[in-house]
């Protein structure tokens, strides 16, 4: 999961840096590929926030059995965490159902970071209770009405 950048695959991103955020971005991989195009808008959206550290996810080369490492699964979920932790932001993209998704919104909540989750009511998924007028929509509702 790359950063945005030159950065390259594994390498650390400076979550410091002034006005910088490190990003997580999550979504669906085996049952989602067919978003991967609305994937690489909301990767391109995030950008404007900080560095992407999970960028990959919009990529073409990613099928949809997901992602291949020499290191094998346990690589890849080690970098992924080391990844989670690193970040100051979650943004999920939750229409697309995917236990994956759930484990890694799972830690976060256990890491206290701050939560994102996207879903589009249009996908015929269910029927889903207007969120209560109390609850805050703040920037997360200028940045989705830019998708």
């Amino acid at each position: 999961m790359a950063a945005a950048g030159a950065r390259g695959r594994g390498e650390p991103v400076e979550p410091g840096a002034p006005g910088r955020r490190a990003l997580y971005f999550c979504g669906s991989i085996r049952g989602g590929r067919e978003d991967r195009a609305l994937y690489a808008r909301i990767v391109s959206r995030l950008r404007r926030f900080g560095a992407v550290l999970t960028e990959h996810m919009a990529a073409a080369e990613l099928g949809a059995r997901g992602e291949e490492a020499a290191g094998g699964d346990r690589l890849i979920h080690e970098r992924d965490l080391a990844w989670l932790q690193q970040a100051d932001v979650v943004v999920a993209e939750v229409t697309q159902p995917s236990l994956g998704v759930g484990y890694e919104l799972g830690r976060a909540v256990a890491l206290n970071k701050q939560i994102l989750c996207l879903f589009r009511p249009q996908s015929g998924r269910g029927e889903y209770p207007k969120p209560p007028p109390q609850l805050s929509t703040g920037p997360a509702s200028s940045f989705l009405s830019e998708l």
